[in-house]
């Protein structure tokens, strides 16, 4: 005969140390004892966690847990937690794990559960019986001489009971990633803990979007998983829920869980570059024009990090593209930050003979000091700015009506219709992370996963010019920049030949590559 054993885990004592320490109940026998935040000491997880560190010879230190009532007589418990324990070399240093019992008005004395003498890292989970009727846990540091340190965190005792009849809300499944806009599907597992078969009465739901309830029977200790489809149509938080019920339910507080749901920005692997007049390379993206931009959102939210907030402006003249990255997370740079720009001419997806010279790269030594005056790069053929307040703003300007030579002008676009693709990555160096990415499942080297702008007709670019030709370069004030060829004024004066100058007003000529363009400067 084949006996299924039903066992429901009660929770008795949580605790991860993320708000004050010691938390609520627990006590710290010396200073040695405190919240830690930083990698070397972590022990496996996330965020805040306990730790005794002291390196100045003779310490015994204790953290100990509240005491925490076992009212409902378990077959076993269970005390699991995450660790770091790092020995001096050739030091007397020890960490243990401790366990009393209270039992008919008085407590018993210490029991030893785990010893660390060498360093470790990890996480470890003790099981033992009692029948005690209360119990406390404490780690305690030990050293006779020099020391390093011992962390914890994530500390569980959960106790194993059997329950006749008991309904339990499990586990919440959730995909991810989850993007505004589309479909997606959670799982909701429903588990008959007790010993006795069960019907199982279950509601669940992504609140405010769509709900579902069903009626499952399922024999003791036997669970499924109950779907539910809907469509997130905004970014932002959504919260799933399962609710369960059975006659007779004999430890009700596992009826309910519910978690987070993140819904990240629909990565839209498409922008429209509308027409504009020649942009300013100087870093602001506050001038009126830059609104009549295309904008999409560029922000690496399935790598990067989800608090950065990163937009991509493109806009074209007929002669140049213009491309402005703005990003709310990077407010100090360093020479180890990249921003990078990868140009497919013709959008086709694959690397043309000479297209694969076509990245814009700008890695942290000209965005250092924080706000640089327009920067000519010759190696690549374009103009770079950035500037921050409050956020971090590159400005670049490529022009692509000039002949392709892939030693000199790499990114020159060399367009054969009115349509390219582009990859954006942004790389920021003290969090070593890609914060801004466009398209989301970009690769850099791969033209394939490029996302696609449109330009509006050249033809319409043409039409709504001024009259006079823009020039190579249209920096702040009346600074231009030659990339090559040279400047004449109207009496056919040698005025420069490459590199920055500034200008009075007035009128030159441009002449360079077997051609010749007017420059107004007002």
């Amino acid at each position: 005969m084949l006996f299924v054993l039903s066992l429901t885990g009660v929770s008795l004592l949580g605790e991860d140390f993320e708000d004050e320490f010691p938390p609520e109940g627990w006590e710290r026998t010396g200073s040695v004892w405190v919240a830690g935040d930083d990698d070397l000491r972590s022990p496996p997880g996330d965020g805040r966690f306990a730790v005794a560190d002291s390196r100045d010879g003779s310490v015994v230190d204790t953290l100990l847990s509240p005491a925490v009532p076992s009212p409902y007589s378990p077959e076993w418990l269970s005390l699991s937690f995450a660790f770091k324990f790092v020995k001096f070399p050739g030091g007397s240093d020890t960490a243990e794990v401790l366990l009393r019992e209270f039992s008919g008005g008085v407590w018993g004395p210490w029991i030893l559960l785990r010893r660390y003498d060498s360093s470790a890292v990890g996480i470890d989970s003790l099981s033992f019986t009692s029948a005690a009727e209360s119990l406390q846990v404490a780690f305690v540091y030990r050293s006779d001489d020099a020391a390093l340190f011992f962390s914890v965190d994530e500390v569980r005792l959960d106790a194993m009971v059997r329950f006749g009849t008991d309904a339990e809300a499990s586990e919440i499944l959730v995909p991810y990633p989850i993007f505004a806009d589309s479909m997606f599907r959670v799982g909701y597992r429903v588990r008959n803990a007790g010993e006795d078969s069960a019907t199982i009465y279950a509601t669940y739901e992504v609140v405010s979007l769509s709900s579902a309830s069903d009626t499952v029977s399922l024999p003791p200790g036997a669970d499924t998983v109950l779907y539910l489809e809907t469509v997130a149509m905004l970014p932002g938080y959504l919260t799933a829920r399962l609710s369960v019920s059975t006659p007779g339910d004999t430890y009700p507080h596992n009826d309910t869980i519910q978690t987070s749901i993140r819904v990240y920005p629909s990565p839209s692997p498409v922008i429209s570059a509308p027409v504009g007049a020649p942009r300013l390379i100087d870093g602001v993206l506050s001038d009126s024009s830059w609104s009549l931009a295309g904008k999409v959102e560029a922000s690496n939210w399935l790598g990067g990090i989800p608090t950065a907030a990163c937009s991509l402006f493109v806009l074209h003249d007929g002669d140049a593209v213009y491309l402005a990255l703005k990003t709310f997370y990077d407010i100090y740079l360093s020479y180890g930050d990249q921003l990078t720009f990868a140009l497919d001419d013709d959008g086709d997806g694959v690397w043309d003979d000479g297209e694969g010279f076509n990245v814009l790269y700008e890695g942290g030594w000209f965005s250092y000091p924080p706000d640089s005056t327009p920067s000519l790069r010759p190696d690549m053929g374009a103009s770079f700015s950035f500037h921050y307040d409050g956020s971090a703003i590159y400005k670049v300007q490529v022009e692509w009506a000039v002949p392709k030579d892939s030693l000199r002008d790499p990114a020159s676009l060399n367009l054969t219709g009115e349509s390219f693709g582009l990859a954006l990555s942004y790389y920021d160096y003290e969090s070593g992370k890609v914060v801004c990415l466009w398209p989301q499942t970009a690769n850099l080297s791969d033209p394939a996963t490029f996302g696609k702008v449109y330009l509006h007709p050249l033809a319409l670019a043409s039409r709504e010019r001024t009259g006079e030709d823009t020039p190579p370069f249209t920096l702040e004030g009346r600074t231009i920049t030659l990339r090559w060829g040279a400047l004449y004024d109207a009496a056919g004066r040698l005025v420069a030949k490459g590199g920055r100058i500034h200008l009075r007003a007035g009128i030159y000529f441009w002449v360079g590559r077997g051609s010749s363009r007017k420059v107004l400067v007002f």
